[in-house]
């Protein structure tokens, strides 16, 4: 019982904002917000352009498709599903990256510091979607390093005392501040979000749904093919 009422405090932590993004999730689908035709997405109606783009984490050239998420988050698990099905249609040009969201020293922080751990350690891939399972159908909130490694160690055979020394590993806390540069930097107020190369930014109330989310990430991805396309031409001296 004293677990349980724990986990419900430390989610009461959690931004308020988030609930607001939740309940706006469930009346997300109205006539206006359900796109059919990719001509009709348009700025501040369907994606956020930001005013300061952030920087890119992936290979020069390439365009960074960025998810923005947390293991708490029951809309993230959710679209986990839908990005799972889309990421293999997406061209060799881009390149995707998740971002875990945190808004102070909470359980979305311990979250994302597991997250930067586990792909530090090369087990990310084989993992994620456990983590995700437990935390939203088992209700482990995996809330501290010692359940996360008990967890770990049982599910996958991984050693204890190596999670356990990666987790607190300086490059962890580097990521870890460089995530929350970019959370900032994206203007977001809760998740998930999907970010295209730094500038637009994909949410599910101006997308119409969590599904129209990648179909809207298409329509930017295809944009900023054509930006960096058209500034790659030569100007022409008069």
């Amino acid at each position: 019982m004293l677990k349980m009422v724990r986990c419900l405090w430390l989610l009461l932590l959690c931004p308020l904002v988030v609930n607001a993004e939740a309940a706006k999730t469930e009346n997300i689908i109205k006539p206006s917000a359900v796109v059919h035709n990719s001509a009709s997405f348009k700025e501040g109606t369907h994606y956020r352009v930001l005013d300061k783009p952030v920087p890119t984490q992936v290979t020069d050239g390439k365009i960074e498709v960025a998810e923005v998420f947390w293991y708490g988050c029951p809309h993230c698990y959710t679209l986990e599903s839908v990005v799972s099905a889309w990421k293999p249609t997406l061209r060799e040009d881009t390149q995707f990256i998740r971002v875990p969201a945190f808004f102070g020293p909470n359980i979305w922080k311990t979250h994302a510091q597991l997250y930067y751990t586990l792909k530090n350690m090369g087990v990310l891939e084989k993992v994620h979607g456990a983590i995700f399972d437990e935390v939203q159908n088992k209700r482990n909130y995996l809330e501290n390093p010692k359940e996360m490694a008990r967890f770990l160690s049982k599910r996958f055979g991984i050693n204890k005392a190596t999670f356990e020394k990666n987790y607190n590993a300086i490059g962890v806390t580097h990521q870890l501040l460089r995530a929350s540069s970019a959370i900032r930097g994206y203007g977001l107020a809760g998740v998930p979000a999907i970010v295209i190369d730094g500038k637009y930014v994909v949410e599910p109330a101006m997308a119409g749904s969590l599904e129209n989310m990648t179909k809207v990430s298409d329509f930017l991805i295809s944009k900023v093919r054509a930006e960096k396309a058209k500034a790659a031409v030569p100007k022409v001296k008069s």
